[in-house]
């Protein structure tokens, strides 16, 4: 761990990346505010350090003086994505080079789902919670968003919260969970607005009457 300067370390587990994902703008809501407090902030995606040595060592160091390590990544079928899952069982066979007995590093995981329900989140963050157990860090929880990780100024201002928290390192208020879990919106204007969005690609596809085929239904 950096005695020098505090050390966050940003795992991105979304295809999408570094620069363009729902779940790297999660992210860079609490890392904001660990940089504006003179943190040192290093992020690596989970998809490109499986198919690069040199990247997948720089994040075995990074982590191995980090103070805080944070996971952020979208839910793939009830779970975690398949990259993120290798990536982390990768890192239990590096757990010796990363975990320092006497002064482990915090983990918290921010996961986001499609549905509008945050619970959706709940199996993917065990996963995350039984892998900081396993490597021997210190759990600081996980924070659940639903309808794809809007960022509404609730989610913001809660997501500002767990900055503080872990720049002042305390534990994150219960104010966050409450926040987070609360739904962006009523159901059925989710409904309303994901059939919307089916509709419109199903014309711009030429299927717009096929909406309702059933082609493997038995007759």
């Amino acid at each position: 761990m950096n005695e020098s300067q505090s050390h966050v370390v940003v795992l991105i587990g979304s295809p999408k990346g570094v620069e363009k994902s729902s779940s790297a703008k999660l992210a860079r809501a609490i890392t904001n505010g660990l940089e504006s407090a003179k943190w040192a902030c290093e992020w690596f995606h989970t998809h490109r350090v499986l198919q690069s040595q040199e990247d997948w060592e720089a994040m075995v160091v990074s982590m191995s003086r980090a103070d805080v390590i944070l996971l952020a990544a979208p839910l793939y079928v009830d779970g975690l994505p398949a990259p993120v899952i290798e990536t982390l069982h990768r890192l239990l066979d590096a757990r010796n080079m990363i975990v320092s007995e006497e002064d482990p590093p915090r983990m918290l995981s921010l996961l986001n789902c499609g549905f509008v329900e945050a619970e959706q989140n709940h199996t993917a963050q065990m996963m995350v919670r039984i892998f900081s157990d396993d490597m021997g860090f210190q759990w600081s929880g996980g924070i659940s968003l639903g309808a794809g990780g809007t960022m509404t100024k609730r989610i913001r201002a809660a997501l500002e919260m767990v900055s503080e928290a872990l720049r002042d390192d305390v534990l994150i208020p219960d104010a966050v969970a409450i926040t987070t879990t609360a739904p962006i919106m009523r159901p059925w204007l989710y409904v309303l607005g994901g059939n919307f969005m089916w509709r419109r690609r199903a014309k711009a596809n030429g299927v717009r009457d096929q909406l309702k085929a059933q082609p493997y239904k038995r007759v």
